[in-house]
């Protein structure tokens, strides 16, 4: 059976794509509305039709033995999803977790409910809180491959540095929590707490944040080093990872999981987002940056107890190892994905 991905305005395809890709050995075809986002990829990709053609489209693929479609995004997912039934076609929609909290969700009247899948245990379970059938939810979580896990030993030399080393992504394109994190940052140097900011993304607030970080006096302590689709490489220099982002996504997700892998203890917002890779007091901690002392408080018992931090970054690497490895979990994906 081959796959029919769905792209509508969003980039949360890409992360999920290298896997789909392994699942459906007949291969894919990608309909998106951004078709520019998959040069990249083997599969073949078309435009987003225009409304009145896109039914007609989606009837020729389905003729075509593109009988299993996933829906990336918001775009017409009521009415996908009756196209997909008179098509007796299998339609699973990604409700990232913005989609879950709108509004608009709960007030859509559907004919019927498409099924779903969720990144995490923990935004299935807020699905049914809103009334979703249980029965038409699924847990699909993003994995990664064993190559990804870091050598048990390596986060060793983290014993013996001074301070501490942040890796912290970011969506420079709004104010998200970046300045909260600078209001952290001052506090730790005001009782010598040495903080060392590897900041992770772009956006339009970049310049503004850079003036903040110059008028603060925290050039020694911030490093901006723009986007990355390789966060690896980054990993062996901190001790740690957390979001500054108001309201984490499915990138958040993947990147923790890759920190996870790396020996990196966790510091991350109590969100269903990492449900599933923060265990508290086992492999990390829950933030609010907006918190200031509180903040300041878990990196000074973070810094004074650097075993602790070990410990910490030890029990990421084997839950990724025993919970998100490929191969432990690409049966799941094809039977949900394919199977049902």
């Amino acid at each position: 059976m081959k796959l029919l991905i769905l792209d509508c305005a969003t980039f949360n395809c890409k992360v999920y794509l290298p896997f789909l890709e392994k699942i459906s050995p007949e291969g894919g075809l990608i309909i998106s509305d951004r078709p520019s986002l998959f040069n990249d990829t083997a599969w073949p990709v078309e435009s987003w039709p225009i409304r009145f053609k896109l039914s007609w489209r989606l009837k020729q693929l389905a003729k075509e033995g593109f009988t299993n479609w996933l829906l990336f995004g918001k775009c017409q997912a009521s009415t996908l999803t009756e196209i997909s039934a008179k098509l007796n076609c299998n339609l699973h929609w990604l409700l990232s977790p913005d989609i879950i909290e709108s509004e608009g969700l709960k007030a859509v009247s559907w004919k019927v409910k498409p099924k779903v899948f969720c990144v995490s245990k923990g935004w299935c379970d807020a699905l049914v809180n809103i009334g979703w059938p249980v029965e038409n939810i699924s847990w699909l979580t993003l994995p990664v491959e064993a190559s990804v896990l870091a050598d048990s030993g390596s986060a060793a030399t983290l014993l013996k540095r001074d301070g501490l080393m942040i890796g912290v992504q970011a969506d420079l394109s709004e104010n998200q929590l970046v300045e909260k994190l600078f209001t952290v940052i001052v506090s730790a140097k005001a009782i010598n707490l040495n903080l060392s900011v590897v900041l992770i993304g772009d956006g339009l607030q970049k310049e503004q944040l850079l003036w903040l970080v110059k008028k603060l006096n925290l050039g020694a302590n911030v490093r901006f080093v723009g986007s990355r689709s390789d966060l690896q490489p980054w990993f062996q220099d901190l001790d740690l990872w957390t979001t500054a982002n108001k309201q984490p996504g499915v990138d958040d997700l993947s990147a923790a999981i890759l920190a996870a892998a790396s020996c990196l203890s966790l510091l991350l917002p109590s969100d269903p987002t990492f449900s599933d890779i923060l265990l508290p007091e086992v492999n990390g901690e829950k933030i609010d940056w907006q918190l200031t002392e509180e903040a300041v408080a878990i990196l000074k018992r973070w810094s004074d107890n650097r075993t602790t931090l070990f410990n910490y970054g030890q029990a990421s690497r084997h839950l990724v190892k025993q919970d998100l490895l490929w191969s432990h979990i690409q049966s799941d994906w094809r039977k949900i994905l394919l199977d049902n």
